[in-house]
C-alpha cells in the first residue's frame, strides 16, 4: 500500500528522494521489532526481500539492472542483513547493561577461557528444535562470538555500530540475501587491525614509520603467502615485511579500542615502539 501512494503522488523521482520516502514509510513497518519476529524461513526472507525489490524499480533509470546493483547504487542494504545487524545492536545493549535486566532475554557469557572470540563470548545450548533453535538468545550466539574485542567492547552504541559496519563492510550479505556472515580468518583480521590503526594515527596526527613495522609469524601452519599492507603519514600502502623472529618483543594493551592485543616487534638495530 505504501509502495501505491509513493508511485501515486511521486511521478518524477530522484535517487535521494525515493531513498528518504522509502526509508520512512515502507523500510520502517519491515524493521519494526525485526529481533522478535525475525524470519529464518527461505520462504519468508524472500517474501520479504520481494518488497524491496519491487521498491527500487519504481525509479525508471534503475529497472534495466539486477537488484544488488540497484541497491548499491541507492546505498541500501539487505533486509536480512539489517535485521542480523540490529541482533548484534540489540545483543550490545544487553551486554553492556543499557537495559533493564529483569525485562531482557537471558544471555550467559561463557566462562571459557579460549584465546579466539571477544572476551565477551556467549554461551550456546544445544536444542533440538528449530523453534528454540532460532530463538534470539541462541540465533545470536555464533554472530557475536565471532566479533573482536575493539567492536565489543565499544563505550556506547553509537560506536558500536560505526565499528561493526566497518567490521562487517566487505560481506556479501550487505546486497546478496543468500549470502552468510563469513567469520574472518586471522590473517582477514590482522589486515583489519591494521586499517584500525591507520584511522587511530591519522585522527591523532601521529606518523606511522613502515619501515620499522614488520610481520612476525610464531607457527609453521600460517599461510605466509598473505601479504599485509599499511599506509604512512603520506597516505602512501606499504608492503610490510615478513620475519620468523625478532630481537626484541613488546605485547601492549594499552590500545584496546584500536589493536586490542598487538604484538609489536623491533628488528636488529631499530628501537622496539613503546607506549
Amino acid at each position: 500500500m505504501m509502495l501505491a501512494i509513493i508511485k501515486r503522488n511521486f511521478r518524477h523521482l530522484t535517487i535521494p528522494t525515493f531513498v528518504l520516502l522509502y526509508k520512512t514509510m515502507v523500510r520502517s513497518h519491515l524493521d519494526y521489532c525485526c529481533s522478535v519476529w525475525a524470519p529464518y524461513k527461505k520462504g519468508d526472507i524472500e517474501a520479504l526481500k520481494k518488497v524491496q525489490k519491487r521498491a527500487t524499480k519504481i525509479l525508471p533509470s534503475l529497472r534495466h539492472i539486477s537488484y544488488p546493483d540497484r541497491l548499491k547504487v541507492c546505498k541500501l542494504t539487505t533486509l536480512h542483513y539489517r535485521q542480523i545487524r540490529g541482533d548484534m545492536i540489540e545483543v550490545y545493549r544487553i551486554v553492556s547493561g543499557k537495559y533493564d535486566s529483569a525485562i531482557t532475554p537471558t544471555l550467559i557469557i561463557s566462562d571459557t577461557h579460549k584465546t579466539r572470540g571477544n572476551d565477551l563470548r556467549l554461551q550456546k545450548s544445544s536444542l533440538k528444535y528449530d523453534m528454540r533453535k532460532f530463538y534470539f538468545t541462541n540465533r545470536v550466539v555464533d554472530q557475536w562470538n565471532s566479533l573482536p574485542n575493539c567492536v565489543v567492547t565499544a563505550n556506547n552504541t553509537k560506536i558500536f555500530k560505526k565499528r561493526i559496519d566497518q567490521y562487517w563492510q566487505h560481506q556479501d550479505i550487505i546486497f546478496d540475501f543468500r549470502a552468510q556472515i563469513e567469520c574472518p580468518d586471522d590473517c582477514k583480521l590482522l589486515q583489519y587491525t591494521l586499517a584500525n590503526l591507520q584511522s587511530w594515527s591519522q585522527k591523532w596526527l601521529i606518523s606511522l614509520n613502515t619501515k620499522k613495522c614488520c610481520v612476525v609469524y610464531y607457527s609453521r601452519s600460517v599461510d605466509k603467502t598473505v601479504i599485509y599492507t599499511l599506509a604512512d603519514h603520506t597516505n602512501q600502502e606499504a608492503v610490510l615485511e615478513r620475519y620468523d623472529k625478532v630481537k626484541d618483543q613488546i605485547v601492549s594493551n594499552s590500545m584496546p579500542s584500536v589493536l586490542g592485543r598487538c604484538c609489536l616487534g623491533g628488528r636488529k638495530g631499530i628501537r622496539p615502539v613503546k607506549n
